[in-house]
């Protein structure tokens, strides 16, 4: 019974005017079978049929416009009016609902339907379904009879292919879209790294082959991945697709299967539909069928493939072996014997094929290699290693020997079991020889740059160093084979950055070739003075590729110029220091010379020229030279103020300090220093006669080590200062006893007229003043023979001894007009002099100005010794009374100059003069030791 037949028995039953068998597919409905009813299609929401799908059993509607599910259907509402409709659900053994078979009529059944006609219907429906199942099973034998014929022709086409891999793969993709009609193209990918190909293609497809798509982001690539099969019904609603692909390949539907070689994925078959939901499970596992062949195709290729390459390879083998003139080929047993000896062989050892074969492979070790096991050596290392290095002397046929380099291989069959060994050698004699020769002139060269300090280098274009060893120990770093450029050029200290060779000046072609620069080594932190040569090499475009040179410590050489140029500086300061002295004739233009010529030498902040007190307490600082910035510190310091800066001077050893702030000297006082911008210092004591009386300074605004050299200079700038200013000085005491020749001359002759007066105006007699006259002239001459050549009595003797001979000639024999009062002080024979010269000066002025010059003026001189600090001081003090009203001088005459220079200067004093009205008085204070002086 046909379809037709049941809705024309339905009708009938039913005493209807309409009968559908009515199908579901998607959203549409269509009729597989009708009668009274036009031919169309029904979307499924205008569709009664529809309502069929959710029911358990019939659907009976007795007036459809008055069903809220119903009334408003265009079919009840429009052409044709329906009003009834019955209907029963075509559900499949699983449950699932795929249609109706109904009955419609244009007037509505209060009623419904009988039972007779229910039964009927229900039983009508299962007919329907009956013979649904009936066709699909009809359909699906024909479907697996067609799958059997077009496997059993694949494997056929794959049989006479005769292993050809393309041959092969275009059967089988002709196969799968014979076995499977409804697909438009067909393809076998295979995998090549991450990358799918099409290698055989079919259908839609066929204009795409070598087409390459990425393993990860496609579908072939999901499934090869996941070695599982893929059924897609839409591509458009699956992510795994690649999206370009999809209308260049008119995808829309498709199905894949995984083709494997030896259980490994390795490429995927495909089928495709341009539709929707065109493949099925079942054409899914047909499709896997044929990957199955697909991979037993690939086998057999493979073994094809394998046989030829196994005739290829014993072929090239024969031919490699036969014709490898430059190597010996050995072939041994599991014993070492020879087994095959090519004439590669023959050329270099010297025995014959004929000779060796079946003959220990160990004839042409050397005997000390034979006693110490290495041919069984090399044959285990091959067994248990897979190769043996043989790198060493072999012997000819002759005796002579030869530096071979080759290996020995292990031979093993299909199992992997050994079977032989082949042992490939070279003549490398001429190279080793050249390597010895080159390790040798790299070792020479090694120890000549160790020798010689010198370091070579390359910088490559990737900016990567490559160093000798020697290189690596002038910069502090570690040795090793390479470092990045950077790590050389960051030692180089920032104010010689601008002369090293950067990534940008290397590329540009501007890198500085030849310069000298400094480093800080990373190792010890000390500044290093580094000489380095480059040059850049460039490619065949003229681009620069590397950056290579030689470097070398220069530390010692640079210090050496430096202190040449520094010893030339100085030489040239102290020839101009020479010159200038020679033009001047005072002592202040003098020393503020010798200050500025320092102070430019030496780079100083301030220098300058002092003299000390009598007692060496405080100092006295001429005009000093200052550099910019810096103010003059001229006038008189105490040098306490200022820390512990006075033994060492006083004992005539120069006074050094580096750092004012760490100095132990003068730590405790270094803000007074800071206060004058003094931060390091040089005192350079100048000595007259064993005494310290003068200093050259040298200041510094920043702490400074001071070296030798520079103390040595100043010391000659001082001698140089030094001598200069004695000869000034002797030219002034040159012009000063000339002048006090011709003042002492006027004075012996008012001396010798006071003496006639006096001697004349108390005398009896002309005989009597003849006799004390002549007396008292014989003193006077004494006098002038202690003041002019220091001999006489004076000389080793002491203070009050000094005074009265120096007063003896002005005695009055009539009265006292001397008190003298003081202890017992030794005098050495120079302040001796010096002593008597002022005392006779002021004695002198007496007689003329002053209280001798009176009947009844007299002089009180009194002197004490005592302290001032660690210093023993004499106080020797000339006071007169009685004398004329006294007052100051209007200028300063030459005696009272004399009084003042001469005593003060010999024993290191000061002199003070006073003129009050009762009578002048003069003051004189000086160290003790001034007045031990000798000479």
């Amino acid at each position: 019974m046909g379809f037709d037949d049941v809705v024309l028995l339905a009708r009938n039953i039913c005493n209807t005017s309409v009968a559908l068998v009515s199908l579901i597919a998607g959203n549409r409905q269509w009729f597989k079978a009708r009668v009274g009813f036009p031919e169309c299609e029904t979307d499924l929401n205008h569709s009664v049929c529809a309502h069929v799908l959710s029911e358990p059993d019939l659907l009976v509607i007795p007036d459809l416009t008055k069903d809220p599910r119903t009334r408003a259907n265009p079919l009840v509402a429009g052409g044709p009016r329906i009003r009834f409709y019955a209907g029963a659900p075509l559900r499949t053994p699983e449950g699932k609902v795929l249609g109706s078979l109904c009955v419609i009529d244009g007037e509505p059944r209060p009623g419904g339907l009988t039972h007779v006609q229910a039964e009927s219907l229900r039983a009508l429906a299962s007919q329907v379904m009956a013979q649904m199942e009936l066709r699909r099973a009809l359909a699906d034998q024909r479907r697996v009879l067609e799958e059997r014929e077009g496997l059993i022709r694949t494997q056929a086409e794959m049989s006479v292919a005769r292993g050809d891999l393309g041959t092969i793969l275009d059967a089988l993709v002709h196969g799968a879209m014979e076995a499977i009609p409804h697909a438009e193209g067909a393809v076998i990918e295979m995998c090549e790294g991450d990358e799918l190909v099409y290698s055989a293609t079919k259908g839609n497809l066929m204009g795409h082959v070598g087409l390459r798509v990425p393993l990860q982001g496609s579908l072939a690539g999901a499934c090869l991945l996941t070695n599982e099969p893929l059924l897609v019904p839409d591509v458009l609603v699956d992510r795994r697709v690649k999206r370009d692909l999809i209308d260049r390949l008119r995808l829309r539907s498709c199905v894949l299967a995984p083709v494997r070689r030896a259980g490994k994925p390795v490429g995927v078959l495909k089928l495709q539909s341009s539709q929707p939901d065109v493949f099925t499970q079942a054409d899914l596992r047909l499709m896997q069928v044929f990957a199955g062949t697909v991979s037993a195709g690939l086998a057999e290729a493979g073994e094809a493939a394998a046989r030829r390459e196994a005739a290829r390879s014993e072929r090239r083998r024969q031919a490699v072996f036969d014709s490898a003139a430059d190597y010996a080929i050995i072939l041994l047993d599991l014993d070492g014997n020879v087994t095959d000896w090519n004439e590669g062989a023959t050329a270099i050892l010297g025995w014959r094929p004929e000779e060796m074969c079946g003959k220990p492979a160990d004839i042409f070790f050397t005997p000390e290699d034979r006693e110490a096991g290495i041919p069984g050596m090399e044959m285990h290392s091959a067994l248990t290693e897979g190769r043996g290095i043989d790198e060493r002397w072999h012997l000819r046929r002759d005796g002579t020997r030869f530096w071979a380099n080759g290996e020995m291989m292990a031979l093993r069959d299909e199992d992997g079991t050994a079977i032989g060994f082949m042992k490939i050698l070279r003549d490398r004699t001429e190279q080793r020889l050249s390597y010895e020769r080159l390790h040798e002139a790299k070792d020479r060269l090694r120890r000549a740059q160790e020798a010689g300090g010198v370091g070579m280098f390359v910088v490559d274009a990737d900016g990567v160093l490559h160093p000798t060893p020697e290189f690596c120990r002038l910069y502090g770093l570690p040795v090793r084979e390479a470092y990045p450029s950077t790590a050389f050029e960051h030692l180089v200290i920032p104010e010689d950055a601008h002369l090293v060779s950067t990534a940008v000046t290397r590329a540009s072609g501007e890198a500085p070739r030849d310069v000298e620069y400094r480093i800080r080594r990373p190792d010890t932190g000390e500044i290093r003075w580094i000489a380095r040569k480059g040059d850049l090499e460039y490619d065949d475009l003229g681009r620069p590729v590397r950056f290579a040179g030689v470097s070398r410590d220069i530390t010692e050489q640079r210090l050496a110029r430096e202190a040449l140029a520094e010893s030339e500086r100085r030489k040239s300061a102290l020839l101009e220091l020479g010159d200038r002295l020679r033009d001047l004739s005072r002592t202040s233009e003098m020393t503020l010379m010798a200050a500025e010529i320092v102070g430019r030498t030496l780079n100083a902040g301030r220098a300058g020229f002092g003299r000390l007190d009598a007692l060496g307490e405080h100092v006295d600082l001429e005009l000093d030279w200052t550099a910019v910035g810096l103010r003059s510190i001229a006038g008189r310091h105490r040098f306490e103020d200022y820390g512990d800066l006075r033994r060492e001077l006083l004992r005539g050893e120069p006074v050094i300090v580096r750092d004012a702030c760490r100095d132990p000297r003068t730590a405790a006082c270094s803000g007074a220093l800071q206060a004058l911008d003094v931060a390091s210092l040089i005192n350079m004591p100048v000595r007259e006669r064993g005494r310290t009386v003068a200093l050259f300074f040298v200041h510094d605004r920043v702490p400074r080590d001071w070296s030798r050299e520079e103390l040595g200079f100043l010391r000659a700038v001082a001698d140089r200062v030094e001598a200069a200013v004695a000869r000034v000085r002797a030219e002034e005491q040159q012009q000063l006893l000339n002048r006090e020749l011709s003042h002492r001359m006027k004075n012996t002759l008012a001396m010798v007229q006071a003496i006639a007066t006096q001697t004349l105006r108390g005398a009896s007699d002309i005989e009597a003043a003849k006799e004390v006259l002549a007396a008292r002239l014989i003193a006077l001459g004494k006098a002038h023979d202690i003041l002019m050549t220091g001999d006489g009595e004076s000389q080793g003797t002491d203070i009050r001894t000094v005074i009265e001979n120096a007063l003896s000639l002005h005695e009055d024999p009539e009265r006292q007009r001397f008190d003298l009062q003081g202890p017992h002080v030794p005098c050495g024979a120079r302040a001796a002099l010096s002593l008597a010269l002022m005392v006779h000066e002021l004695a002198t002025n007496a007689a003329k100005y002053g209280a001798l010059s009176t009947p009844t003026g007299r002089v009180v001189l009194t002197w004490e010794v005592g302290s001032t600090g660690d210093t023993k001081t004499v106080r020797l003090t000339w006071r007169e009374e009685g004398g004329p009203r006294v007052t100051a001088p209007s200028r300063v005459g030459f005696g009272s100059r004399l009084i003042e220079r001469g005593l003060a200067g010999a024993v290191g004093g000061q002199v003070e003069l006073r003129y009050p009205p009762e009578g002048m008085c003069c003051t004189l204070v000086a160290p003790l030791t001034g007045f031990l002086a000798e000479g």
